[in-house]
Protein backbone atom coordinates (compact mmCIF):
# COMPACT_ATOMS: atom_id res chain seq x y z
CA UNK A 1 0.00 0.00 0.00
CA UNK A 2 1.41 2.95 -0.95
CA UNK A 3 1.11 6.55 0.70
CA UNK A 4 -0.77 9.80 -1.02
CA UNK A 5 2.71 10.96 -0.14
CA UNK A 6 5.65 10.85 -2.60
CA UNK A 7 7.81 8.69 -1.23
CA UNK A 8 11.41 10.40 -0.12
CA UNK A 9 14.10 8.44 -2.01
CA UNK A 10 18.04 9.45 -2.29
CA UNK A 11 19.93 8.47 -4.77
CA UNK A 12 23.62 8.05 -3.96
CA UNK A 13 25.92 7.96 -7.03
CA UNK A 14 29.57 7.01 -6.66
CA UNK A 15 31.76 8.68 -9.34
CA UNK A 16 35.43 7.70 -10.97
CA UNK A 17 36.42 8.87 -14.17
CA UNK A 18 32.89 8.48 -15.96
CA UNK A 19 32.08 12.10 -16.34
CA UNK A 20 29.09 11.81 -19.42
CA UNK A 21 27.99 8.25 -18.16
CA UNK A 22 27.78 9.57 -14.78
CA UNK A 23 25.59 12.86 -15.71
CA UNK A 24 23.41 10.39 -18.07
CA UNK A 25 22.70 8.54 -14.82
CA UNK A 26 21.97 11.48 -12.80
CA UNK A 27 19.45 12.63 -15.76
CA UNK A 28 17.83 9.47 -15.39
CA UNK A 29 17.30 9.71 -11.78
CA UNK A 30 15.94 13.70 -12.22
CA UNK A 31 13.16 12.37 -14.54
CA UNK A 32 11.49 9.72 -11.63
CA UNK A 33 7.94 10.35 -11.78
CA UNK A 34 5.73 10.05 -8.50
CA UNK A 35 8.95 10.46 -5.95
CA UNK A 36 10.52 13.18 -3.86
CA UNK A 37 14.20 12.14 -5.31
CA UNK A 38 17.44 14.19 -4.40
CA UNK A 39 20.60 13.15 -6.19
CA UNK A 40 23.84 12.67 -3.66
CA UNK A 41 27.15 12.31 -6.07
CA UNK A 42 30.30 11.04 -4.30
CA UNK A 43 33.46 11.98 -6.98
CA UNK A 44 36.18 9.84 -5.98
CA UNK A 45 38.71 12.57 -6.45
CA UNK A 46 38.27 12.04 -10.76
CA UNK A 47 40.26 13.17 -12.80
CA UNK A 48 38.08 14.43 -15.75
CA UNK A 49 36.55 17.28 -14.16
CA UNK A 50 33.28 14.93 -12.94
CA UNK A 51 32.54 16.94 -10.00
CA UNK A 52 32.47 20.55 -11.67
CA UNK A 53 30.48 19.14 -14.90
CA UNK A 54 28.17 17.84 -12.93
CA UNK A 55 27.73 20.74 -10.72
CA UNK A 56 27.34 22.85 -13.39
CA UNK A 57 24.51 20.47 -15.95
CA UNK A 58 22.48 19.69 -12.62
CA UNK A 59 22.72 22.55 -9.44
CA UNK A 60 20.18 20.81 -7.97
CA UNK A 61 22.69 17.88 -7.54
CA UNK A 62 24.91 17.31 -4.49
CA UNK A 63 28.36 16.80 -4.92
CA UNK A 64 30.60 15.43 -2.54
CA UNK A 65 34.46 15.30 -3.25
CA UNK A 66 35.86 12.56 -1.44
CA UNK A 67 39.13 14.02 -1.90
CA UNK A 68 40.54 10.95 -2.32
CA UNK A 69 39.42 7.42 -4.57
CA UNK A 70 38.10 5.84 -1.98
CA UNK A 71 36.19 2.72 -3.63
CA UNK A 72 32.44 2.05 -3.83
CA UNK A 73 31.59 1.08 -0.71
CA UNK A 74 33.57 4.00 1.62
CA UNK A 75 32.01 6.37 -1.34
CA UNK A 76 28.32 5.16 -0.72
CA UNK A 77 29.07 5.17 3.41
CA UNK A 78 29.90 9.03 2.27
CA UNK A 79 26.59 9.55 0.39
CA UNK A 80 24.44 7.88 2.89
CA UNK A 81 25.97 10.06 5.55
CA UNK A 82 24.79 13.04 3.88
CA UNK A 83 21.10 12.07 3.01
CA UNK A 84 18.33 11.25 5.39
CA UNK A 85 15.33 10.07 2.96
CA UNK A 86 14.31 6.37 4.44
CA UNK A 87 14.55 5.21 0.94
CA UNK A 88 18.21 4.83 -0.82
CA UNK A 89 18.64 4.02 -4.11
CA UNK A 90 22.23 2.85 -5.08
CA UNK A 91 22.86 3.49 -8.45
CA UNK A 92 26.25 3.07 -10.03
CA UNK A 93 27.33 5.79 -12.89
CA UNK A 94 27.57 3.52 -15.63
CA UNK A 95 23.92 2.36 -14.92
CA UNK A 96 20.68 4.56 -15.93
CA UNK A 97 16.83 3.61 -14.76
CA UNK A 98 14.77 3.39 -18.14
CA UNK A 99 11.10 4.06 -17.03
CA UNK A 100 10.29 7.39 -15.32
CA UNK A 101 7.88 5.25 -12.20
CA UNK A 102 11.53 2.77 -12.17
CA UNK A 103 11.79 3.93 -8.52
CA UNK A 104 8.21 4.79 -7.43
CA UNK A 105 7.73 1.22 -8.39
CA UNK A 106 10.62 -0.45 -6.00
CA UNK A 107 9.65 1.45 -3.23
CA UNK A 108 6.22 -0.20 -3.70
CA UNK A 109 7.60 -3.72 -3.76
CA UNK A 110 10.24 -3.40 -0.77
CA UNK A 111 7.78 -1.65 1.42
CA UNK A 112 5.30 -4.40 0.20
CA UNK A 113 7.88 -6.99 1.88
CA UNK A 114 8.86 -5.16 5.60
CA UNK A 115 11.76 -7.72 6.57
CA UNK A 116 13.28 -6.95 3.11
CA UNK A 117 16.19 -4.43 3.33
CA UNK A 118 17.37 -4.03 0.30
CA UNK A 119 15.73 -4.57 -3.59
CA UNK A 120 17.68 -5.06 -7.02
CA UNK A 121 15.80 -4.63 -10.00
CA UNK A 122 16.33 -6.61 -13.88
CA UNK A 123 19.67 -4.90 -15.05
CA UNK A 124 20.32 -5.29 -18.85
CA UNK A 125 23.80 -4.79 -20.50
CA UNK A 126 23.75 -2.65 -23.84
CA UNK A 127 23.61 -6.21 -26.35
CA UNK A 128 19.83 -6.28 -24.65
CA UNK A 129 21.32 -9.27 -22.48
CA UNK A 130 20.12 -10.04 -18.68
CA UNK A 131 23.34 -9.17 -16.17
CA UNK A 132 23.46 -12.27 -13.81
CA UNK A 133 22.73 -9.91 -11.00
CA UNK A 134 21.56 -12.66 -8.50
CA UNK A 135 24.33 -14.73 -5.99
CA UNK A 136 25.26 -17.19 -3.99
CA UNK A 137 26.64 -17.19 -0.34
CA UNK A 138 30.17 -18.28 -0.76
CA UNK A 139 30.80 -21.67 0.29
CA UNK A 140 33.38 -24.75 0.25
CA UNK A 141 30.48 -27.26 -1.40
CA UNK A 142 29.67 -24.04 -3.59
CA UNK A 143 33.30 -24.02 -4.97
CA UNK A 144 33.52 -27.97 -5.14
CA UNK A 145 29.84 -27.66 -7.13
CA UNK A 146 30.99 -25.19 -9.62
CA UNK A 147 34.89 -26.43 -9.87
CA UNK A 148 33.61 -29.74 -10.91
CA UNK A 149 30.41 -29.36 -12.80
CA UNK A 150 28.62 -31.11 -10.33
CA UNK A 151 25.26 -28.91 -10.71
CA UNK A 152 23.64 -31.32 -12.99
CA UNK A 153 23.38 -33.91 -10.24
CA UNK A 154 21.27 -30.95 -8.47
CA UNK A 155 17.45 -29.83 -8.32
CA UNK A 156 16.84 -26.64 -10.14
CA UNK A 157 15.86 -24.97 -6.48
CA UNK A 158 18.81 -25.98 -4.86
CA UNK A 159 20.78 -25.03 -7.80
CA UNK A 160 19.87 -21.69 -7.71
CA UNK A 161 20.31 -21.42 -3.79
CA UNK A 162 23.81 -23.03 -3.98
CA UNK A 163 25.16 -21.27 -7.00
CA UNK A 164 23.28 -18.00 -8.00
CA UNK A 165 24.28 -16.12 -11.22
CA UNK A 166 23.80 -17.84 -14.15
CA UNK A 167 21.31 -20.63 -12.64
CA UNK A 168 18.67 -18.12 -11.43
CA UNK A 169 15.81 -17.43 -12.59
CA UNK A 170 15.19 -13.87 -13.88
CA UNK A 171 11.67 -13.68 -14.70
CA UNK A 172 10.55 -13.72 -11.37
CA UNK A 173 10.32 -11.67 -8.22
CA UNK A 174 11.98 -13.74 -5.18
CA UNK A 175 13.68 -13.39 -2.22
CA UNK A 176 17.43 -13.97 -2.69
CA UNK A 177 20.59 -14.43 -0.89
CA UNK A 178 22.33 -10.64 -2.57
CA UNK A 179 22.28 -8.72 -5.43
CA UNK A 180 24.94 -6.74 -7.22
CA UNK A 181 25.15 -3.22 -6.75
CA UNK A 182 24.67 -1.80 -10.20
CA UNK A 183 21.20 -0.79 -9.22
CA UNK A 184 19.73 -1.38 -5.60
CA UNK A 185 16.92 0.04 -3.41
CA UNK A 186 17.82 -0.17 0.65
CA UNK A 187 16.08 0.29 3.15
CA UNK A 188 18.00 2.93 5.62
CA UNK A 189 15.81 1.44 8.71
CA UNK A 190 18.48 -1.83 7.52
CA UNK A 191 21.32 -0.03 7.05
CA UNK A 192 21.21 1.63 10.42
CA UNK A 193 20.81 -1.41 11.81
CA UNK A 194 23.98 -3.11 10.42
CA UNK A 195 26.19 0.00 9.98
CA UNK A 196 26.49 1.05 6.02
CA UNK A 197 29.46 -0.65 4.01
CA UNK A 198 32.32 -2.59 5.33
CA UNK A 199 35.29 -0.01 4.98
CA UNK A 200 37.90 -2.94 4.68
CA UNK A 201 36.75 -3.50 1.35
CA UNK A 202 37.74 -1.49 -1.69
CA UNK A 203 35.20 -2.70 -4.09
CA UNK A 204 34.26 -6.31 -5.09
CA UNK A 205 32.71 -8.33 -2.34
CA UNK A 206 31.11 -5.53 -0.34
CA UNK A 207 27.23 -6.26 -1.57
CA UNK A 208 27.54 -10.04 -0.14
CA UNK A 209 29.32 -8.67 2.67
CA UNK A 210 26.87 -6.70 3.37
CA UNK A 211 23.59 -9.14 2.37
CA UNK A 212 25.58 -11.38 5.14
CA UNK A 213 25.52 -8.94 8.08
CA UNK A 214 22.04 -8.11 7.52
CA UNK A 215 21.01 -11.97 7.43
CA UNK A 216 22.49 -11.89 10.53
CA UNK A 217 20.20 -9.20 11.88
CA UNK A 218 16.99 -10.95 10.30
CA UNK A 219 16.66 -9.11 6.85
CA UNK A 220 16.49 -10.22 3.67
CA UNK A 221 17.21 -9.60 0.13
CA UNK A 222 14.90 -9.18 -2.97
CA UNK A 223 15.23 -9.27 -7.06
CA UNK A 224 12.50 -8.07 -9.14
CA UNK A 225 11.63 -8.43 -12.73
CA UNK A 226 9.17 -5.87 -13.29
CA UNK A 227 11.93 -2.94 -13.27
CA UNK A 228 14.57 -2.45 -15.18
CA UNK A 229 17.91 -0.60 -15.70
CA UNK A 230 20.27 -0.17 -17.91
CA UNK A 231 24.12 -1.30 -16.88
CA UNK A 232 27.61 -0.06 -19.03
CA UNK A 233 29.19 -2.96 -16.73
CA UNK A 234 32.86 -2.39 -15.38
CA UNK A 235 32.89 1.46 -16.95
CA UNK A 236 35.89 2.37 -14.70
CA UNK A 237 38.20 -0.39 -14.33
CA UNK A 238 40.68 -2.67 -15.92
CA UNK A 239 39.13 -6.74 -16.21
CA UNK A 240 42.65 -7.90 -14.39
CA UNK A 241 42.65 -5.69 -11.35
CA UNK A 242 38.11 -6.80 -11.26
CA UNK A 243 39.61 -10.42 -11.12
CA UNK A 244 42.35 -9.50 -8.78
CA UNK A 245 39.81 -7.76 -6.14
CA UNK A 246 37.42 -10.11 -6.28
CA UNK A 247 39.32 -12.55 -5.34
CA UNK A 248 40.12 -10.91 -2.68
CA UNK A 249 37.19 -9.35 -1.57
CA UNK A 250 35.82 -13.06 -1.03
CA UNK A 251 38.54 -14.46 0.89
CA UNK A 252 38.01 -11.49 3.41
CA UNK A 253 34.57 -12.14 3.13
CA UNK A 254 34.57 -15.63 3.65
CA UNK A 255 37.38 -15.63 6.61
CA UNK A 256 35.21 -12.38 8.29
CA UNK A 257 32.09 -14.33 8.41
CA UNK A 258 32.67 -17.65 8.64
CA UNK A 259 36.03 -18.18 10.54
CA UNK A 260 39.82 -19.32 9.70
CA UNK A 261 38.63 -22.98 9.54
CA UNK A 262 35.58 -22.95 7.14
CA UNK A 263 38.18 -20.49 5.65
CA UNK A 264 40.68 -22.80 5.08
CA UNK A 265 38.15 -25.67 3.70
CA UNK A 266 36.95 -22.60 1.61
CA UNK A 267 40.34 -21.86 -0.21
CA UNK A 268 41.47 -25.42 -0.92
CA UNK A 269 37.57 -26.06 -2.36
CA UNK A 270 38.00 -22.77 -4.60
CA UNK A 271 41.97 -23.93 -5.62
CA UNK A 272 41.04 -27.22 -6.67
CA UNK A 273 37.53 -26.19 -8.23
CA UNK A 274 39.63 -23.07 -10.19
CA UNK A 275 42.36 -25.66 -11.63
CA UNK A 276 40.22 -28.21 -12.63
CA UNK A 277 37.93 -25.64 -14.52
CA UNK A 278 41.22 -24.14 -15.95
CA UNK A 279 42.79 -27.77 -17.28
CA UNK A 280 38.97 -28.24 -18.22
CA UNK A 281 38.49 -25.41 -20.81
CA UNK A 282 41.81 -25.24 -22.36
CA UNK A 283 42.02 -28.67 -23.17
CA UNK A 284 37.99 -28.65 -24.75
CA UNK A 285 39.71 -25.54 -26.44
CA UNK A 286 42.35 -27.26 -27.72
CA UNK A 287 40.50 -30.18 -29.29
CA UNK A 288 37.29 -28.05 -30.19
CA UNK A 289 40.08 -25.28 -31.61
CA UNK A 290 36.69 -22.92 -30.68
CA UNK A 291 37.81 -19.38 -30.59
CA UNK A 292 35.26 -18.67 -27.49
CA UNK A 293 36.12 -22.06 -25.90
CA UNK A 294 39.83 -20.99 -25.93
CA UNK A 295 39.32 -18.06 -24.67
CA UNK A 296 37.22 -19.48 -21.72
CA UNK A 297 40.23 -21.60 -20.50
CA UNK A 298 42.34 -18.51 -21.08
CA UNK A 299 39.83 -16.93 -18.50
CA UNK A 300 39.60 -19.58 -15.91
CA UNK A 301 43.75 -19.53 -15.85
CA UNK A 302 43.69 -15.77 -15.27
CA UNK A 303 41.13 -16.74 -12.12
CA UNK A 304 43.06 -19.19 -10.78
CA UNK A 305 46.05 -17.05 -11.06
CA UNK A 306 44.25 -14.22 -9.78
CA UNK A 307 42.55 -16.62 -6.61
CA UNK A 308 46.75 -17.99 -5.68
CA UNK A 309 47.90 -14.30 -5.58
CA UNK A 310 44.84 -13.30 -3.29
CA UNK A 311 45.47 -16.34 -1.05
CA UNK A 312 49.29 -16.18 -0.78
CA UNK A 313 48.85 -12.51 -0.65
CA UNK A 314 46.82 -12.23 2.86
CA UNK A 315 43.92 -10.76 1.25
CA UNK A 316 41.69 -12.77 3.95
CA UNK A 317 43.22 -10.66 6.46
CA UNK A 318 43.83 -7.45 4.46
CA UNK A 319 41.72 -7.28 1.59
CA UNK A 320 41.93 -3.38 1.38
CA UNK A 321 46.18 -4.35 1.27
CA UNK A 322 48.11 -1.48 -1.89
CA UNK A 323 48.53 -4.74 -3.68
CA UNK A 324 44.95 -5.46 -4.49
CA UNK A 325 43.91 -2.04 -5.60
CA UNK A 326 44.41 -0.10 -8.80
CA UNK A 327 47.15 2.81 -9.13
CA UNK A 328 46.36 5.98 -7.20
CA UNK A 329 43.88 4.35 -4.92
CA UNK A 330 43.52 5.73 -1.05
CA UNK A 331 43.71 2.33 0.79
CA UNK A 332 40.83 1.46 3.97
Amino acid sequence: HMSAVAPRVDVVIVSYETRDLTLEAVRSVLGQTGVDVRVIVVDNASSDGSADAIEAAVPEATVIRSGANLGFGRGVNLGVAASDAPWILLLNSDARLTAPNAVVRLVAELEADPEAALLGPRVVQADGRVQHTIGAFPGALRELVRGFSLHGLLDRETRARLLGSEFQDYDRPARVPWVVGACVLVRRKALDDVGGFDPAIFMYGEEVELAMRLRAHGWFARFTPDVEVHHARGASSPRAWQRLAAMAGDAWVVRKHRGPLRFLGFAVARTAGLAVQGILQTVLGALGGNADRRALGAERRAEFRAWLRAWSGGASTRPGHPRFLPPGATPP
